[in-house]
Protein backbone atom coordinates (compact mmCIF):
# COMPACT_ATOMS: atom_id res chain seq x y z
CA UNK A 1 0.00 0.00 0.00
CA UNK A 2 1.25 3.11 -0.80
CA UNK A 3 2.22 5.53 1.95
CA UNK A 4 -0.57 8.46 0.75
CA UNK A 5 -3.31 5.97 0.53
CA UNK A 6 -2.00 4.41 4.25
CA UNK A 7 -2.53 7.92 5.44
CA UNK A 8 -5.58 8.62 3.83
CA UNK A 9 -7.79 5.81 4.83
CA UNK A 10 -6.46 5.69 8.44
CA UNK A 11 -7.00 9.60 8.48
CA UNK A 12 -10.57 8.31 7.77
CA UNK A 13 -10.88 5.62 10.02
CA UNK A 14 -10.06 7.91 12.81
CA UNK A 15 -12.35 10.58 12.23
CA UNK A 16 -15.05 8.45 11.50
CA UNK A 17 -14.38 6.54 14.86
CA UNK A 18 -15.10 10.01 17.07
CA UNK A 19 -18.26 8.53 19.32
CA UNK A 20 -18.90 10.92 22.14
CA UNK A 21 -20.33 7.88 24.23
CA UNK A 22 -17.32 5.84 23.96
CA UNK A 23 -15.05 8.76 24.65
CA UNK A 24 -13.32 8.70 21.51
CA UNK A 25 -11.96 12.02 19.99
CA UNK A 26 -13.83 13.51 22.79
CA UNK A 27 -12.91 17.15 20.68
CA UNK A 28 -14.41 15.92 17.26
CA UNK A 29 -11.24 16.89 15.87
CA UNK A 30 -11.10 15.89 12.19
CA UNK A 31 -7.91 13.77 12.02
CA UNK A 32 -5.85 14.61 8.74
CA UNK A 33 -3.15 12.63 6.75
CA UNK A 34 -0.49 14.93 8.13
CA UNK A 35 -1.38 14.03 11.79
CA UNK A 36 -1.58 10.69 11.18
CA UNK A 37 1.93 10.83 10.02
CA UNK A 38 3.46 12.50 12.76
CA UNK A 39 1.45 9.93 14.94
CA UNK A 40 2.43 6.81 13.25
CA UNK A 41 6.35 8.64 12.93
CA UNK A 42 6.07 9.62 16.36
CA UNK A 43 4.39 5.74 17.95
CA UNK A 44 7.28 4.26 15.56
CA UNK A 45 10.23 6.32 17.60
CA UNK A 46 8.64 5.34 21.01
CA UNK A 47 8.10 1.63 20.20
CA UNK A 48 12.22 1.66 18.84
CA UNK A 49 12.91 3.76 21.93
CA UNK A 50 11.05 1.69 24.49
CA UNK A 51 12.80 -1.90 22.89
CA UNK A 52 16.35 -0.35 23.92
CA UNK A 53 15.11 -0.01 27.25
CA UNK A 54 13.32 -3.21 27.64
CA UNK A 55 12.71 -6.82 26.00
CA UNK A 56 9.17 -6.39 24.83
CA UNK A 57 6.37 -3.92 24.38
CA UNK A 58 2.73 -4.96 24.61
CA UNK A 59 0.47 -1.95 22.66
CA UNK A 60 -3.23 -2.15 23.65
CA UNK A 61 -5.82 -3.16 20.88
CA UNK A 62 -2.61 -4.23 18.50
CA UNK A 63 0.05 -6.65 19.36
CA UNK A 64 3.29 -7.20 21.14
CA UNK A 65 7.13 -5.81 20.04
CA UNK A 66 9.90 -8.22 21.14
CA UNK A 67 13.49 -8.24 20.68
CA UNK A 68 15.27 -11.11 19.21
CA UNK A 69 18.51 -11.91 19.17
CA UNK A 70 20.43 -14.55 16.23
CA UNK A 71 23.86 -15.18 17.10
CA UNK A 72 26.62 -15.02 14.41
CA UNK A 73 27.14 -18.47 12.87
CA UNK A 74 31.15 -19.46 11.57
CA UNK A 75 31.16 -20.98 8.14
CA UNK A 76 27.60 -21.10 7.81
CA UNK A 77 26.11 -22.39 4.26
CA UNK A 78 24.52 -20.01 2.44
CA UNK A 79 22.69 -19.58 -1.05
CA UNK A 80 21.78 -17.02 -3.68
CA UNK A 81 18.24 -17.74 -4.64
CA UNK A 82 18.96 -16.22 -8.28
CA UNK A 83 21.63 -18.15 -9.19
CA UNK A 84 21.58 -20.65 -6.66
CA UNK A 85 24.74 -21.31 -6.08
CA UNK A 86 25.73 -22.00 -2.39
CA UNK A 87 28.53 -20.65 -0.72
CA UNK A 88 30.00 -20.72 3.27
CA UNK A 89 30.26 -17.40 4.87
CA UNK A 90 30.43 -15.97 8.95
CA UNK A 91 27.45 -14.60 9.84
CA UNK A 92 27.20 -12.06 12.30
CA UNK A 93 25.24 -11.81 15.86
CA UNK A 94 21.85 -9.43 14.62
CA UNK A 95 18.80 -8.04 16.67
CA UNK A 96 15.39 -8.15 15.35
CA UNK A 97 12.12 -7.03 16.19
CA UNK A 98 9.25 -9.63 16.30
CA UNK A 99 5.22 -8.61 16.31
CA UNK A 100 2.41 -10.43 17.32
CA UNK A 101 -0.79 -9.23 16.72
CA UNK A 102 -3.09 -8.47 19.23
CA UNK A 103 -5.75 -11.72 19.49
CA UNK A 104 -8.76 -9.58 18.35
CA UNK A 105 -7.02 -8.40 15.08
CA UNK A 106 -6.12 -11.75 14.36
CA UNK A 107 -9.61 -13.39 14.82
CA UNK A 108 -11.03 -10.19 12.88
CA UNK A 109 -8.84 -10.23 10.24
CA UNK A 110 -9.05 -14.64 9.69
CA UNK A 111 -12.93 -13.68 9.48
CA UNK A 112 -12.01 -10.74 6.50
CA UNK A 113 -9.99 -13.14 4.76
CA UNK A 114 -12.43 -16.25 5.19
CA UNK A 115 -15.62 -13.87 3.89
CA UNK A 116 -13.49 -12.56 0.48
CA UNK A 117 -13.66 -15.89 -0.38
Amino acid sequence: MRKEILLKEVSRIATEMGDKEKGLYKHGQIVTPPVTESVLHATSEVIQDQLLEQPAIQVPHFGTFKVSFREGQENKKLRNPQTGETYFADTEDKYSIKFKAAKKIGESFNEAKKSKK
